[in-house]
């Protein structure tokens, strides 16, 4: 008994990796070994060999810039370079795009108020006026904001145009008074006063007016410029 006992822990202390058998039931156990060292050394020789070939990939960029610093200044400037130019070229695109959007959209609406207009004046008479009317005198005193500007005598006999353009009869140099702003049409009922559809509008007694009978001491507004209707009774 004591010779097998001897004869066990040289077995088990010569590392051939089996405990002390098991008396109950006469086997041996296989001896467990550790992973630590199973992991660890694969790791080192792992990163070991990363860093290598860092160092010489580091080495060969190195290198490559020192022999060819013209290549590589391209090499990074020209991607920037292309791609700011691409930018710009989007962006103006973009940009003018826009704008001739805006101004397509614009000549739309102008061509619409155009043809709204032009309804609007089909609808206002023009021309010749009625002979042998039965009028009584008047006359129209034009005042800005500086003070007096004109006296006129209306005729008769013709239309009577106010505006800025040089044909009219009262020339109002304002940027809110359209070429031909407004006129007065004499006709059976009396002295008409007419808005030729303009930008400002036409007021009478400070109301919007798109046609009025003028009466004695009507005060027309056209921009800044007030013009009193005075009738000779």
């Amino acid at each position: 008994m004591t010779n097998n006992k001897i004869q066990m822990s040289k077995n088990f202390n010569s590392g051939k990796g089996e405990h002390p058998p098991d008396f109950a039931c006469g086997k041996t156990v296989p001896l467990r070994r550790g992973i630590k060292g199973d992991v660890i050394c694969p790791s080192v020789v792992f990163i070991v060999l990363v860093f290598c070939r860092h160092v010489f990939a580091v080495s060969k960029i190195e290198k490559f810039v020192i022999e060819h610093p013209v290549g590589v200044f391209f090499s990074i400037i020209g991607p920037v370079v292309g791609a700011l130019f691409i930018y710009w070229i989007v962006f103006y695109i973009f940009r003018f795009g826009k704008a001739e959007i805006a101004i397509v959209k614009e000549k739309i609406e102008r061509s619409k108020r155009n043809e709204g207009k032009q309804e609007l004046l089909c609808k206002i008479p023009e021309g010749s006026v009625e002979k042998n009317l039965s009028l009584p005198s008047a006359r129209l005193i034009a005042r800005n904001q500086i003070g007096f500007l004109e006296e006129c005598k209306l005729p008769s006999d013709k239309e009577f145009f106010i505006g800025r353009s040089d044909t009219c009869n009262i020339e109002i140099k304002e940027p809110r008074v359209s070429r031909l702003h407004a006129k007065i049409r004499p006709e059976k009922e009396g002295y008409i006063l007419y808005d030729l559809v303009s930008k400002g509008g036409t007021v009478v007694n400070g109301t919007e007016i798109k046609r009025h009978r003028l009466r004695h001491n009507d005060r027309i507004g056209i921009g800044y410029t007030e013009i009193t209707f005075k009738m000779e009774v």
